[in-house]
């Protein structure tokens, strides 16, 4: 009797051992993630910040010439007025596209100024700001997402089961495992 309570133990000791194995490694895989996670949130909030006051309004000069391209393609030709009567007709009248054309600078210079106004509330990088950091931030989230493959892999060899992320860095899950840290 003794020894069936010894060997109990002993099982329920490796039983504890193992479990204890399992946490550690779910534990870890749930913090790489969370860093991974974290890393690609920073790199998207970069992604998406405001660029330079100087690019908003490269952009709106670029959207405003467009417009008003638009707006003189729809005005009538000089030659329109010049048809004989059987074939003239009074050209259509697109007010928007008038008052455009005489108005142009002055509402040019008021949605400038409204996208200067905005800048007061945000920050903005610039495009090589953005480009050296997202690279940086690329490098990190690369090397986090090879300790989670590494993680993975390791867990598996001791018999535990991880999915792998759906949006897991293909470099990562085809990488040699000597490239893994």
């Amino acid at each position: 009797m003794l020894n069936a309570q010894k060997n109990t133990r002993s099982s329920l000791g490796f039983v504890d051992k193992a479990r204890s194995a399992e946490e550690e490694f779910r534990q870890g895989l749930a913090s790489i993630r969370a860093k991974v996670e974290d890393i690609s949130r920073r790199r998207d909030a970069v992604l998406d910040a405001p660029p330079s006051v100087e690019v908003a309004l490269a952009r709106v000069d670029a959207w405003w010439e467009s417009f008003v391209l638009r707006s003189r393609n729809k005005e009538p030709a000089a030659a329109d007025f010049l048809k004989g009567p059987r074939t003239y007709y009074t050209p259509p009248v697109d007010e928007l596209s008038t008052l455009t054309m005489h108005l142009a600078p002055a509402l040019l210079d008021q949605l400038k100024d409204r996208v200067r106004l905005q800048y007061a509330r945000v920050k903005s990088i610039t495009e090589d700001d953005r480009r050296t950091q997202v690279e940086a931030l690329e490098r990190e989230l690369l090397d986090a997402e090879m300790a989670e493959e590494s993680i993975i892999r390791a867990g598996k060899a001791s018999g535990f089961f991880a999915l792998r992320r759906q949006d897991a860095d293909r470099r990562a899950v085809e990488a040699v495992d000597e490239a893994l840290p």
